[in-house]
């Protein structure tokens, strides 16, 4: 039986994926194939990162409370946790030589919506806040320049937003910490990256979340995608392959082309989260009411509507068993 998952948060390095789908990591052959599960873990996890050396995968998971920085083997195995501030963080990309995790977090910040960006040892350690004030996204380029997303944040939760806290990117070309805003354009921003001599990034100036990128210096802009009624969102590169996902689906984009490629996925799961369970009622119970006499009472039980006798009888369901959810059972005067 052919089965679909929902993907999210796809990262690539060379001929392998690595993505989310039913909180957990999965990896697939780039130009397709069969889907292999990496974790099975109790809580959700998100945001994978692929080393360059092809060895690691750094994630988000929230384990053991708060949304921490994880690492991996990348074939699997036994997961590690770096960072311990006790705060929600993200990883974004991996130093070159593979040893250092960047990663945002509010840790140190007096707002949640502020994020600063750290890195963090493989082998773990204190982290070490990167000098680039307030920002939600980092990506090196060949030297020492760096790009980074201020207020950038996926545009598909707030579509075609254009208040003052719009996604704004700016770039330090000689990694001197001297910053300027890349350009100006009326459009919601995130996910910069720089690879090679231009950095892509998703806009939605034109309606929809679509990929695009410019020169260093914020000029010829060239638009890559053409989806017209999802958005892309969550871009990740490994240098030369650009991956994203819109609707429920997984594309890849060669760098420098407006070709898209549609992974097609062979995904086998047993889908646990959906099957159904059976629970304590007693631990759902969202509402009730007494019935004047006190022989029966009316309750609303995980947005189902029941009532039962006090002493004796079967429990009685009422209204429709799929697609509604009822509140504040009462009874009435008769």
């Amino acid at each position: 039986m052919e089965q679909h998952g929902y993907y999210r948060f796809p990262d690539v390095w060379h001929d392998t994926i690595v993505f989310v789908s039913e909180d957990d990591l999965w990896q697939v052959p780039r130009q397709g194939g069969l889907a292999q599960r990496l974790t099975a873990n109790l809580a959700a996890v998100s945001y994978p990162k692929i080393s360059p050396n092809g060895e690691w995968i750094v994630y988000a998971a929230s384990e053991e409370g708060y949304r921490e920085i994880y690492c991996m083997p990348f074939l699997g195995g036994s997961q590690i946790r770096l960072t311990f501030l006790g705060t929600y963080s993200t990883p974004l990309a991996w130093s070159s030589d593979s040893q250092w995790i960047y990663f945002a977090s509010n840790f140190e910040t007096p707002f949640y919506p502020l994020n600063s960006i750290y890195k963090v040892h493989l082998q773990g350690g204190e982290p070490i806040r990167v000098p680039v004030g307030y920002a939600n996204q980092v990506s090196f380029g060949p030297s020492a320049g760096c790009v980074i997303g201020r207020h950038t944040r996926d545009t598909s939760r707030w579509k075609r937003y254009r208040g003052g806290r719009t996604g704004e990117i700016w770039i330090d070309l000689t990694g001197n910490c001297e910053f300027k805003k890349l350009f100006s354009l009326e459009a919601n921003l995130t996910d910069p990256l720089w690879i090679q001599d231009r950095i892509y990034f998703i806009s939605d100036h034109e309606g929809i979340g679509n990929v695009y990128s410019c020169d260093l210096m914020g000029q010829n802009m060239i638009r890559h995608t053409q989806h017209h009624e999802f958005y892309v969102r969550n871009l990740s590169s490994d240098g030369q392959t650009l991956i994203y996902h819109t609707a429920a689906d997984l594309y890849t984009l060669d760098k420098g082309s407006q070709d898209t490629h549609k992974v097609a996925i062979q995904y086998h799961s047993s889908q646990t989260q959906i099957q159904r369970k059976f629970i304590k009622a007693a631990s759902y119970i969202q509402g009730y009411d007494i019935q004047s006499p006190g022989t029966h009472s009316a309750l609303a039980i995980r947005g189902r509507p029941v009532t039962l006798a006090h002493w004796t009888g079967p429990v009685q369901t009422w209204g429709k068993s799929h697609g509604v959810r009822y509140r504040l059972p009462t009874w009435l005067h008769d």
